[in-house]
């Protein structure tokens, strides 16, 4: 075997093991960080579908700028229904968000775990 044979063979084990080793840094740090901007763009995706925010900053104006006193006193009933209304899908969609970042935080050591099993 001649030395680039030996010296190429020798720089890609090298390299093998500096991946596996620094897989899981990048899964806890930077991949953490991808997972959240992925999770925080869909919830403001959601946000934006339901208007949850909107609806909370308005909470206590009146419907269509109705400043009559029917339309005072119907505005913050009217959203404040709603607003309870959106709030269970918004919890259920951040506790989904939650769930699947528990699951991949132990992707690695369940697949460590299956492996050695």
């Amino acid at each position: 075997m001649n030395s680039v044979v030996k010296q190429s063979t020798f720089v890609i084990i090298l390299d093998l093991v500096k991946e596996i080793a620094y897989f899981p840094l990048w899964w806890y740090s930077r991949g953490v960080e991808k997972y959240w901007q992925w999770a925080w763009d869909r919830i403001k995706n959601w946000d934006d579908f339901l208007a949850f925010r909107i609806m909370f900053l308005n909470l206590y104006r009146p419907l269509y700028g109705d400043y009559s006193l029917v339309g005072i006193l119907i505005g913050p009933v009217i959203r404040t229904i709603w607003f309870l209304f959106l709030l269970p899908p918004m919890l259920i969609g951040l506790l989904l968000f939650i769930f699947l970042f528990l699951g991949y935080l132990a992707i690695p050591p369940l697949s460590i775990y299956m492996l050695f099993k």
